[in-house]
């Protein structure tokens, strides 16, 4: 497996080195089978934002979240994952709707992997208190950053439709991006109290 994120953050992410060619036909259709996926996935977004606003005010009066909602939360983030990988032929095969793969550790039934360090001893209410206000600045930056990602992705699309393969470079900017955007997914949702870095870099 090729690591993409260094174990010293709370969220780590692995993807396998990928299929060597890219059938043209996968190419030019796996968005459309991937659309049931991203429409499940928007539907878990919400319930995982849901749950998030309850382990805010739980943390905010206990000191700590409910772990069946971290879990939960936690889930969703890897089955995103999973769902970008898929997408784009980084991991093969396609990734279940069902179960959610909740839980701070990856369970290792996909190739993709997403794992999270739990948090140990009371939470910073401070930071929690403020959070969306501490996403603001990552929020703006990953405005910017996403729209050079959707450039490098459709210039990779072309790339792999002619050669079935990935450019190495592109790819590991991209894997950057979504590597980038989990971490400040996972600060928001109020996983940990580590403040994500403004960088690309593993």
């Amino acid at each position: 497996m090729e690591s993409t994120m260094p174990v010293t953050y709370p969220l780590t992410v692995e993807i396998p080195p990928g299929p060597e060619k890219i059938p043209p036909v996968k190419v030019l259709t796996n968005w459309l089978i991937f659309i049931p996926q991203f429409i499940w996935l928007y539907i878990l977004s919400i319930v995982a934002f849901l749950a998030a606003v309850v382990c805010w005010f739980s943390i905010l009066f206990t000191g700590s979240a409910p772990e069946s909602l971290n879990d939960f939360i936690a889930g969703v983030l890897r089955y995103q994952w999973r769902v970008v990988t898929g997408l784009f032929e980084w991991a093969e095969p396609y990734p279940p709707f069902a179960p959610i793969p909740q839980g701070f550790a990856d369970p290792g039934d996909y190739p993709a992997h997403l794992n999270l360090t739990p948090v140990s001893g009371e939470r910073n209410r401070v930071t929690v208190l403020v959070r969306i206000i501490l996403c603001i600045p990552q929020f703006v930056v990953l405005y910017f950053v996403n729209i050079a990602s959707e450039i490098c992705l459709l210039i990779s699309w072309f790339i792999a439709l002619f050669t079935g393969q990935w450019n190495p470079s592109l790819k590991n900017f991209c894997v950057g991006v979504f590597r980038w955007q989990l971490r400040v997914s996972s600060y928001f949702l109020l996983l940990h109290d580590e403040y994500p870095p403004f960088s690309l870099e593993p």
